[in-house]
């Protein structure tokens, strides 16, 4: 599903990026286009607005109270020049036969009236439009994402013969799809999606034998969400066959992990399900693996990268006894398989209480005796402590029970560390009256854990030894709250973590503008205000996360307003935060 967000920046710019936010959470950033994030400089507007409007299954009028009579700075309505760039917008997308235009009214504004719009764009007056409050802006906007959602789920009904008559073909062979929503080259476009990648061959294994496995393990896989979809579990996740999808080689894990963010990146896969199948020396070995994109996942950079689902070993190399033993393995564990990429979409749309549900059952449905629990274990960790203050104990016994099948897992280690930095912060470092006294012993404890992480190989792509150095500052800067002398270590680790990012990895922009955050905190502290603005402004600037820069705007108005005597900065500073973040920020009480 493609949106395509229509406003006018001096009218709803503020509303506009709440409504952003939201639906990138939903349908993937890559799906939501909005002109201040989607067009690069130098990219003529109109060309590149006529593009994505032709794509697009949705168009979003986003109208404020001065949508219809906002001048420009020689008094001239802005809505009556032909040229006016949201009349274009709204003139392309009444042009198109296919696409769905909701009007949004934000802010109270009402409905245009069809007399005050210019004849070209007129019959936008006649479309049903919603209402998206302030005061009531998640019930709204879950029914703006209803809306959305309705004509998807039509069209997919359409066409539920055919997925009917390819799963009774699937019941008699492995080597058939269960279901097919997408085939390739272009993008997917669900909320959520999954590529079943051709898995890999090497020794004297052969490339078909690697083959029918990826088959057998993408229809076991189909059948399984299938039954989730049935049940109403599951909206618009996109899954790509092994045929669409390709080979993932590699002679290891790193090495595959590479092919898999390249074609995760160029087909807006969230998972790419791969393996690799060995036969050397009378003994084959099948690797099964998945590699995680950060492409839905926000301020979680840990969680992304390749994984290993465990290894299966038989004592024999004939094709035909391979083949059978191993999809009798994978078909085992299709359920825990599916759940766990289902868990893993509600997690990436932070709906962690569902997320919870399904990696529970994905836990509960691993056979104990398959390698690769650790997997569920660490991520239903992560999870469980996403529901809340209450659940740390919880997600503790999870990354414990992880650690207690992988000992040197490193994500399950950084995910335990973090656990008990929580339980040992204390009310000098949260601020919260309710956490108690600071633990310092347990915080050096806390240093020694995340300095081995850091130590460990990182699991591919993850950037796991970069996020525990910034963790580690993060520690440091804690215990120079509590009065000890540790202001010098922190700003070395964070510095280390800035440092890391040469403008070559975008995924690496969220963990450095977090470094720059705390770094600022930091100047504030010594007094050097000049020096944290300047931090800030580098922090928002690589942050893709509007929530964060709309609080670093917040920080900045702070310092003019209560450490620089500037009101006039601080409020342009305010309201910039109002702009991004879509609500007033909280202002520091500046003391007297």
């Amino acid at each position: 599903m493609k949106v395509f967000i229509g406003y006018r920046r001096d009218d709803a710019g503020g509303s506009a990026g709440r409504i952003y936010d939201r639906l990138a959470a939903h349908y993937g950033r890559s799906n939501v286009f909005r002109d201040v994030d989607a067009i690069d400089a130098g990219v003529d507007f109109v060309e590149a607005v006529e593009t994505s409007i032709a794509v697009a299954d949705v168009m979003l009028v986003v109208i404020g109270p001065e949508w219809l009579t906002i001048t420009d700075d020689r008094g001239r309505v802005r809505l009556l020049e032909e040229d006016d760039h949201v009349r274009t917008e709204v003139r392309l997308a009444l042009s198109e036969a296919d696409l769905r235009i909701i009007p949004v009214l934000v802010d109270g504004a009402v409905m245009p009236d069809p007399d005050g719009l210019p004849s070209d764009v007129r019959d936008l007056a006649f479309r049903n439009g919603v209402e998206v409050r302030a005061t009531r802006f998640d019930d709204d906007m879950a029914h703006v994402i209803e809306q959305i959602g309705g004509r998807r789920m039509r069209l997919l009904a359409r066409h539920r013969w055919a997925l009917t008559a390819v799963l009774a073909i699937a019941v008699v062979s492995l080597g058939f799809a269960a279901r097919t929503l997408f085939r390739g080259p272009d993008p997917m476009s669900g909320d959520f999606n999954l590529a079943i990648a051709e898995f890999s061959a090497s020794g004297d294994a052969e490339q078909p034998d690697a083959q029918q496995l990826a088959s057998a393990v993408h229809t076991a896989v189909e059948q399984e969400l299938s039954r989730f979809e049935a049940g109403g579990q599951l909206t618009a996740l996109q899954v790509a066959d092994p045929a669409a999808v390709g080979a993932v080689v590699g002679t290891d894990l790193s090495a595959r992990a590479v092919e898999a963010e390249r074609i995760a990146t160029g087909i807006n896969a969230d998972v790419v399900l791969m393996g690799d199948l060995e036969m050397s020396g009378g003994v084959s070995r099948f690797d099964a693996e998945f590699y995680l994109s950060d492409r839905n996942l926000r301020n979680v950079e840990e969680l992304a990268g390749a994984y290993s689902l465990g290894t299966t070993e038989i004592n024999a190399t004939d094709p035909v006894t391979v083949r059978r033993e191993v999809a009798q393995v994978l078909q085992n564990q299709a359920t825990a398989i599916a759940e766990l990429v289902v868990g893993l979409s509600y997690f990436s749309i932070s709906d962690y209480s569902t997320a919870y549900e399904h990696l529970t059952s994905a836990n509960e449905a691993w056979r104990g005796e398959q390698s690769g629990r650790e997997v569920v274990l660490q991520i239903l960790g992560l999870t469980t402590g996403q529901l809340g203050p209450d659940r740390v104990e919880e997600a503790r016994g999870y990354f414990e029970s992880a650690l207690a099948l992988n000992p040197n897992y490193p994500r399950a280690l950084f995910g335990l560390a973090a656990v008990e930095f929580i339980e040992a912060r204390g009310e000098q470092c949260s601020g919260n009256e309710a956490e108690g006294p600071t633990n310092i012993p347990q915080l050096e404890s806390v240093i020694r854990q995340f300095e081995r992480v850091a130590a460990m190989e990182a699991p591919p792509l993850s950037f796991l030894d970069i996020h525990s150095r910034l963790e580690i500052g993060r520690v440091y800067q804690c215990l120079a709250l509590t009065g000890q002398d540790r202001w010098a270590d922190a700003e070395r680790e964070l510095n280390a973590v800035v440092a890391s990012y040469d403008g070559s990895n975008e995924r690496l922009r969220n963990i450095v503008a977090e470094a720059l955050r705390s770094l600022a905190l930091q100047d504030v502290v010594r007094g050097d205000y000049e020096r944290a603005l300047e931090r800030y402004e580098e922090a928002i600037d690589l942050s893709l996360d509007r929530v964060d820069e709309a609080a670093m705007r917040g920080l900045r108005g702070d310092i003019f307003a209560c450490h620089l005597d500037d009101p006039t900065a601080a409020e342009d500073e305010y309201e910039k935060a109002e702009e991004v973040g879509g609500v007033p920020p909280q202002r520091a009480t500046c003391p007297a």
